[in-house]
């Protein structure tokens, strides 16, 4: 596969699995047996008890493991889920470090935040009163002017995800869609642009 020509990210997570360190290395990120805090974890902690020296050394860790997968930096590097300040932190150094682009996501998602040289917002592409090609429809049509991005999670499910992820159907469904020649035919006849992270 010609990596080259396909803008991909490294999606960062500390709450899903083990980490790319040792987890000796990291032990604010980790429970007693090695794997990584739930997202639950995180929100209901009530304190940032992340060490932002470990936070980073994992993140670097992650980059380097996707260099040596992908043969290349990533175009951008986001963050799955869990965030805290510090988390945070070592994220938008260690995108510095690499020189790729942080994107970070809001605590207000109507609030916009840069993203390399353009201020974009947020869009969920899943919610629970509409099918996902009536949200992309409800997007689209958004009477705001600017650079939107939206967050799917398109895939199929496996015991992983059926046991380690509150986030189960909603993936099929949007895997469905972004499949589909309706939203290639509603994207065609909007005024929408669609870019990359390397057009930020």
């Amino acid at each position: 596969m010609d990596t080259q020509r396909l803008c991909l990210g490294l999606h960062f997570t500390a709450c899903c699995g083990r980490p790319a360190c040792d987890p000796a290395q990291v032990p604010s990120l980790v429970d007693e047996e090695g794997f990584f805090h739930s997202s639950h974890y995180y929100r209901s902690a009530g304190e940032d008890f992340v060490s932002e020296k470990e936070a980073g050394l994992e993140v670097r860790a992650q980059m380097e493991k996707f260099i040596g997968l992908v043969g290349r930096k990533p175009d951008y590097l986001d963050c799955h889920a869990a965030i805290t300040p510090k988390l945070a932190r070592a994220l938008e150094e260690t995108a510095g470090e690499y020189g790729v682009k942080y994107s970070a996501i809001p605590a207000d998602w109507t609030q916009q935040v840069q993203v390399g040289g353009r201020m974009v917002r947020y869009f969920g592409g899943s919610v629970p009163d509409k099918t996902p090609l009536e949200q992309l429809q409800a997007i689209v049509d958004c009477p705001e002017e600017g650079c939107g991005i939206v967050i799917y999670h398109p895939g199929y499910l496996d015991e992983i995800i059926m046991t380690a992820s509150s986030l189960t159907y909603p993936r099929i469904h949007e895997t469905a869609m972004l499949c589909s020649d309706e939203a290639r035919g509603l994207l065609q006849k909007s005024a929408a642009k669609c870019i990359t992270y390397r057009e930020l």
